[in-house]
């Protein structure tokens, strides 16, 4: 009996990491290749299907649809799972893609329920890293454990995507004592720079609404900074600004009248994202609007 063959595109994150290995245990029969990917990233998609002779079958998880995927990633071998809302105004305009968008709390729990029904069953330590990397990226924060393995993503397998998947290749582990080191040692680190932080703050007007906003001003990236950030000063949207970078990260709360973040991403930082975290770089037209900060 030949196999399935599939080579899969996955977001170069948590979500976009088990995301994978949901599918993987879906499907233990097939052949899977796979190749991470950021939001910006779309072009290795674009030059990988224009230099493959017959492709096997594409598969892209949690990017969300845009315009500039067309018309070279339109084509009747690949699939595109996604679950942001924002990939809902571009359904349409796919005539020969496969699309498959539902609006989830995360990818991960997507793929979970459209191929639960074929999949064999799943042990206990499967079923817990699914738990985890939903309840990240819904943001809900139920469980300790879903944040520390967001850390861990980011600081022991950092720029090792493939190493954290066979890590986790057969489910959640439980932290070893360097494990829970590393995370302490990642969390005391960022308590620091949260503190030293230069931030300047304001009520601007966004889309017509009155939003609360902090810009916090850094020379080193870190995602645990921008999540203390957030929860220290509550305001509506957070600019984290990289100076030696010149990249903005954008977070925005989960209120209940929020913007598009990615549109405002695109308009003033050249970037993009979803409605809740977005990315781009300091431009004149970025600098112009939070010059009213304090």
């Amino acid at each position: 009996m030949e196999k399935d063959i599939y080579h899969v595109f996955t977001h170069k994150d948590l979500d976009g990491a088990v995301s994978l290995l949901t599918f993987l245990w879906s499907k233990p029969e097939a052949s899977v290749s796979y190749t991470d990917i950021t939001n910006l990233q779309i072009d290795i998609v674009k030059d990988y299907v224009k230099r493959t002779c017959n492709p096997p079958n594409i598969l892209i998880f949690d990017i969300a649809l845009r315009e500039d995927m067309l018309p070279d990633l339109d084509d009747k071998n690949i699939t595109f799972i996604d679950h942001h809302k924002r990939s809902e105004e571009h359904i349409e305009k796919f005539k020969n893609s496969r699309i498959i968008y539902k609006e989830y709390t995360s990818n991960t729990l997507l793929i979970r329920s459209l191929f639960k029904d074929k999949a064999p069953p799943l042990s206990e330590e499967q079923k817990k890293l699914i738990l985890y990397a939903d309840d990240f990226d819904s943001g809900e924060f139920a469980f300790s454990e879903s944040y520390d393995l967001n850390i861990l993503f980011w600081t022991q397998f950092k720029n090792e995507f493939c190493y954290f998947c066979k890590y986790y290749r057969d489910g959640f582990r439980p932290f070893t004592k360097q494990q829970l080191e590393l995370i302490e040692d990642a969390k005391n680190a960022a308590n620091k720079l949260t503190n030293n932080a230069k931030c300047f703050h304001g009520n601007i007007i966004i889309e017509g609404k009155v939003k609360k906003i902090t810009a916090a001003l850094t020379e080193i990236y870190n995602n645990i900074v921008i999540d203390m950030l957030s929860s220290k000063y509550s305001s509506d949207i957070l600019f984290y600004i990289n100076t030696k970078t010149q990249k903005v990260s954008m977070r925005q709360k989960k209120n209940s009248d929020p913007i598009d973040l990615s549109l405002f991403a695109k308009k003033y930082c050249d970037g993009d994202g979803n409605q809740y975290n977005a990315g781009g770089k300091i431009t004149p037209l970025f600098m112009e609007f939070i010059k009213n900060l304090k």
